[in-house]
């Protein structure tokens, strides 16, 4: 048996703090008290915390509905678009094949002609049909290059006002989750058994962010340093 003084000092001491700034509701504990894992230690006034929290809500609540309804009419604005341009594109190819057509007519008719089967003015009208085809071939294509300049536009702006719906549901989101962090941080509780030490707050008492609270001491483990006469050391290791 070896024999000595000394003292039994915790392992750890923790200091809590907080984030947020209000009114000390209540205090639980004072210097001394041993409290448990998860006991209460210090409450604030949470009223503008859970206003905070609500408000937040309906903010990601309304980004939520505004993105389904973007995304709901987009489908409906893109098929119309869509269908523009395939009508647009059926357009084109039939007055190519009607322009096609007319010149191997025109064509067939200048080899009449030659033969002296038509008369002049049956190759005439052959060639004025062709030039008139050639126009509404003309016209197609213009119809047809609008549509599709429609469609990508339409293409780049609903992009453009996705990214921006997701943006304003994403920022909802994480606006949120700070203000229930916030919440949270109204109710102190302990992380760890353990001894309270010193409580720098009171009652009713106005925090700023940053502020400490109290001190707590952890007593599970305890470090013991002992005080041992010099010949007894040897058997100390």
């Amino acid at each position: 048996t070896i024999w000595g003084s000394g003292i039994l000092e915790p392992r750890q001491t923790i200091n809590y703090f907080v984030d947020i700034a209000g009114h000390v509701r209540k205090v639980y504990v004072k210097e001394g008290d041993l409290v448990r894992k998860g006991d209460i230690l210090v409450k604030l006034d949470d009223a503008i915390y859970v206003a905070e929290v609500e408000s937040c809500r309906k903010q990601l609540l309304k980004a939520s509905r505004d993105l389904e309804l973007f995304l709901a009419t987009v489908e409906q604005s893109k098929y119309k678009v869509v269908e523009e341009l395939k009508i647009k594109e059926m357009e084109l190819s039939k007055a190519k094949k009607s322009l096609m057509l007319a010149r191997k007519d025109l064509l067939d008719g200048e080899k009449l002609f030659a033969k002296k089967m038509i008369a002049e003015k049956e190759l005439e009208d052959r060639r004025i049909t062709v030039e008139g085809k050639e126009i509404a071939l003309k016209n197609a294509e213009l119809d047809w290059k609008m549509a599709k300049e429609d469609y990508v536009n339409f293409e780049r702006s609903t992009a453009m006002q996705r990214a921006d719906k997701e943006a304003a549901l994403a920022q909802a989101k994480e606006e949120l989750v700070k203000a229930e962090h916030h919440l949270a941080q109204t109710v102190v509780r302990a992380v760890t058994a353990g001894i309270t030490g010193k409580v720098f707050v009171d009652e009713g008492e106005l925090l700023q962010e940053k502020q400490q609270l109290l001190t707590l001491k952890q007593i599970n483990p305890i470090v013991a340093k002992l005080l041992i006469a010099q010949e007894m050391s040897m058997f100390v290791s």
